[in-house]
């Protein structure tokens, strides 16, 4: 979550063996046929959302969707039932310990309770939040995500440690709890590490780096500031439906050589042209040992062209019921895929399928996959991605263009990656502009935007094979991002391999906006309960005390003495913070926006109260000034701080203030919003993140000057 200051301008079976492996693809069908377009619910705004983006999302086995997504501060997660038609906010697991990357791994229903635990009754729902780049913090649920408890804070033995991907072996161990694996990189020399979890996804023990030197040369691979480095990407665990032997596949780019490696560490370029399946034959041990030993073996997939750039984030990997292997990437153009029967026997020299855009698309990125690795149909493979129009697709960065306009798509196949049909999964366009993939960098050159962060992620529901899609959004407020979710209506299921039956509700349409009046007001009304606390700490409860009920103006005419315009604000119950409901919140920005101009253009103004202490010695400063998405304060203003249920705000604005309008000039666009804040008389630092809106969306009535009475 971002703060901005406001005091001025402010990421091998043996019967898959046999299947005939081909170049690019292999046949699960006995012919070549694309799927028909696949439909999708209306999508969801999801609860809690609110500044959080590249959305992880895994589905239990009762074809429930968990969702997490990063803050900055925190990761917020949300359950979506099983139709796709409503969402909770299920709070924030990682109890604000971390924030900068998320991601889910779920696994069978544990027969084992870890102390201070509940007694599980639902699948494990295993969590991790990036803290800093310094650890992971970690941690389960076991009641289907209704509480969290405390989490561990220091996951990994690697100190420095960025981007994890997790996974769980779909079989207890011996404990009755789940293994659990995460991969992630170190930021010393960027090695891509392996961490075990054997009580369901709390305490982790270091197993060792996923690249083999002897497949893949260190000077290929390293960064340690000399070298461009690697990208790693997903980790998926299946069991053999025969031998029930465990499996990991995780796959990862590189630069073309050591010596391309050193070259582009020196001129500052990411440019890795080659991909391997990493592949971990599990070895499971004999009890009452927990900890499995894995021996990893490296096979490239592709090798392209010198100086071509495939990681525009992330590489992803998944695996079919039969044990087919399939990788996905992108030039920045077009998604690209190759699938193997075992993920042994790539042919890196076989040029990739192109997977077709959707219609006058010409940029696509952040590609995510997913099947059923056990109990699907063979040959069906799901995945998604951002793609885009409007803009030229010029490489080498077609993603940059700021005529670019986001969707979010899927393309399936059901004959093991020969063919592929892709289908318009958003229902809306998602963003406009830039889709920067270059973290830090975005900002340090060229101030590119990176709303949407990294990836977003697809998962198939195991009960009947529908995908289940959630993805980020910046479509109603640019710049602040949100997180939608949708669910495959019809089409192909992934668990037969025949037309899918619908079972989607589609989510209630919103409620319509409440209407305010220009005369004699509120000009503005908005609904109640409607201010979830998202903010570092919070659970999702309302923030009573930011929010809006309702905003009026009134002013008498200046031939009655008229010389000022009152702006009330009322809140739900105001109270200066903390409050004892929400004690993480310190302090409070209450702002309320018009403008008044000319007639061709007016000026946006704003004003604002903040307060300094709590309860009865709580004191409340009033300013005013102009706004352009930066605030500008001009001066102090006098007002009036009535806290208790529907307590208000009230300030006095001076007519002469704003350009002295004239009786029956329009105050027109009237709004407000409220954020926490860390601040102190005024001054100091807010989230940018809105704690309510009032309205939601677009304006309230004008408010005429000096044509109805101040209301008593």
């Amino acid at each position: 979550m971002v703060r901005r200051k406001f005091s001025r301008p402010a990421a091998v079976a043996a019967t898959a063996a046999m299947l005939a492996a081909i170049s690019l693809g292999f046949a699960a069908q006995s012919s070549a046929a694309p799927p028909p377009a696949a439909t999708f619910n209306p999508n969801l705004l999801l609860p809690g959302s609110s500044n959080a983006a590249e959305p992880s999302l895994r589905n239990n086995s009762r074809g429930e969707s968990f969702v997490i997504g990063p803050t900055g501060s925190q990761c917020n997660a949300m359950r979506v039932n099983h139709a796709g038609s409503a969402a909770k906010f299920i709070g924030a697991p990682d109890h604000n310990a971390g924030g900068g990357d998320c991601d889910w791994a779920i696994g069978p229903q544990e027969t084992a309770t870890l102390p201070t635990f509940p007694t599980p009754t639902a699948d494990d729902v295993a969590f991790s939040s990036l803290d800093n780049l310094v650890n992971i913090t970690t941690g389960k649920s076991s009641d289907d995500g209704n509480s969290f408890i405390s989490p561990n804070p220091a996951s990994t033995q690697v100190v420095g440690d960025d981007r994890m991907w997790m996974a769980a072996d779909p079989k207890l161990n011996s404990s009755g709890f789940d293994t659990i694996f995460m991969t992630y990189h170190d930021v010393s020399v960027v090695d891509i590490e392996l961490s075990i979890s054997t009580d369901g996804g709390f305490v982790y023990t270091q197993s060792g780096p996923i690249i083999n030197n002897t497949d893949v040369p260190q000077g290929q691979w390293q960064g340690l500031g000399a070298g461009a480095g690697n990208e790693l990407g997903n980790i998926v665990a299946r069991r053999d439906p025969v031998t029930h032997a465990l499996t990991l596949y995780s796959i990862f780019q590189t630069p073309d050589s050591p010596t391309d490696n050193v070259s582009q560490g020196a001129a500052g370029t990411f440019n890795f042209n080659r991909v391997y399946e990493a592949i971990g034959m599990v070895t499971d041990p004999t009890p009452p040992a927990l900890t499995p030993s894995i021996s990893w073996r490296n096979y490239e997939i592709y090798h392209g062209p010198l100086g071509a750039r495939y990681n525009r984030i992330f590489p992803v990997t998944t695996v079919d019921s039969a044990g087919g292997v399939y990788a996905f990437w992108t030039d920045g153009n077009h998604i690209f895929t190759k699938a193997d029967a075992t993920g042994i026997s790539w042919n890196p020299a076989a040029a990739p399928i192109q997977i077709a855009n959707f219609g006058t698309d010409n940029t696509a990125l952040m590609p995510w996959a997913a099947a059923l690795p056990s109990g699907g149909a063979a040959g069906v493979v799901d995945v998604v991605f951002y793609g885009a129009h409007g803009g030229t697709g010029a490489q080498p960065n077609p993603q940059d263009d700021p005529n670019n306009v986001w969707n979010a798509y899927m393309a399936q196949t059901i004959d093991g990656g020969a063919t592929w049909t892709t289908s318009k999964a958003s229902d809306h366009d998602i963003h406009k502009s830039q889709l920067c993939i270059d973290g830090l960098n975005c900002n340090l050159i060229g101030n590119r935007d990176r709303t949407l962060l990294d990836f977003f992620q697809v998962d198939v529901d195991p009960t009947n094979g529908a995908a289940d899609i959630a993805y980020a959004d910046d479509h109603a407020s640019p710049g602040t991002a949100v997180m939608y979710y949708t669910r495959q209506c019809t089409g192909i299921s992934a668990k037969t391999g025949l037309a899918l039956v619908n079972d989607c509700v589609a989510p209630p349409p919103p409620a319509p906006l409440p209407q305010g009046n220009v005369c004699p007001g509120p000009q503005v009304l908005d609904f109640t309960t409607d201010a979830p606390n998202n903010y570092p700490g919070g659970m999702g409860q309302n923030l009573d005390n930011l929010d809006e009920t309702r905003i009026t103006f009134a002013s008498t005419s200046i031939k009655s003495g008229g010389t000022s315009i009152d702006v009330t604000l009322q809140l739900k119950d105001l109270q200066a913070p903390p409050t004892a409901s929400n004690p993480n919140i310190v302090s409070g920005l209450w702002t309320v926006y018009f403008q008044y101009g000319t007639a061709t253009g007016g000026i946006w103004w704003y004003v604002r109260a903040t307060t300094n202490g709590t309860g009865a010695n709580a004191v409340a400063t009033y300013n005013y000034g102009t706004w352009d998405g930066n605030f500008h304060p001009v001066g102090a203003l006098t007002g009036e701080f009535h806290p208790g249920a529907l307590g208000t705000f009230v300030f006095h604005l001076p007519r002469a203030l704003i350009g002295s309008p004239p009786d029956g000039a329009h105050l027109t666009k009237t709004w407000s919003d409220t954020h926490a804040s860390i601040s102190a008389l005024g001054s100091g630092v807010y989230f940018t993140a809105e704690a309510d809106r009032a309205p939601d969306s677009g304006y309230g009535s004008d408010h005429i000057v000096g044509t109805c009475k101040k209301k008593k």
